[in-house]
């Protein structure tokens, strides 16, 4: 009588050989979600850097259209300086802080002092705030700059008596981490990971070609003969950093 054969199932060889196969198949799976992960990943923080450059580029110009002129340092006084140091400020200049290189400039421009809005005043309308004649307007300043890859609006407001019955909108900010008595609030955080932050100055809206020797130190007197400047801002980490940049002209107003 003839016996049947069983199977005796896979040898160690061909197990080996399934293994290494089911392997290297999970490895290009999981390769290829992960990079589909990385790609997704990476276009949501583009998006995410491109719109916050927007808003930062936004803010700038909506403030700076209202400026009337811009300086090549602060005219009031700040109680902790550029070097955020009470003790001993530093004028700002509007080439940058010192040791901080080329790549982010100031801006210093001067801005009309606003009262404060009623709580019952839903309109969105300020008034300017004026010298005890009640006739000259007060100007405060801002500063535009980046510190520690970030970029920061900084207000200095005039301590100047005011017409009888103003109350300023403006308080003077300084840095989070300093205490002084002289500052009433903080100042705005506007960007984060900013890697360049240039301005080139124009005598007119219609100029293409920069001020000469814009930032010659000798030449301080560019930013307050220009009606424009362009901004340019370069933020992001990596490959999501993204450039951005704005033109905006000043009030033909008071210097």
């Amino acid at each position: 009588m003839r016996r049947l054969s069983s199977s005796s199932g896979l040898t160690i060889p061909e197990i080996v050989v399934v293994i290494t196969v089911l392997g290297i198949l999970m490895g290009i799976l999981f390769t290829s979600l992960y990079d589909l992960y990385a790609s997704n990943s990476n276009a949501l923080k583009t998006v995410v850097t491109t719109g916050d450059m927007r808003t930062a580029l936004r803010t700038i110009e909506s403030e700076l259209n209202t400026a009337t002129s811009f300086h090549d340092t602060n005219t009031i006084a700040d109680p902790t300086g550029s070097n955020n140091n009470p003790s001993s400020p530093t004028q700002w200049a509007w080439t940058g802080i010192e040791g901080d290189g080329t790549a982010n400039r100031v801006i210093i421009a001067s801005k009309y002092a606003t009262t404060v809005l009623p709580s019952t005043d839903t309109s969105g309308n300020r008034t300017l705030v004026y010298q005890t004649d009640c006739e000259t307007p007060i100007l405060n300043n801002v500063v535009y700059f980046v510190k520690d890859e970030t970029l920061y609006r900084r207000t200095l407001a005039n301590g100047i008596a005011r017409c009888a019955g103003y109350s300023m909108a403006q308080k003077t900010s300084c840095a989070a981490n300093v205490s002084s008595g002289s500052c009433q609030g903080i100042d705005a955080k506007l960007l984060e990971n900013v890697s360049d932050f240039s301005v080139d100055y124009y005598l007119n809206p219609h100029h293409s070609t920069p001020i000469t020797d814009q930032y010659d130190p000798d030449n301080n007197t560019v930013p307050s003969t220009a009606q424009t400047i362009s901004v340019t801002i370069t933020a992001g980490v990596g490959n999501t950093e993204q450039t951005g940049s704005i033109r905006i002209t000043r009030l033909n107003g008071a210097t």
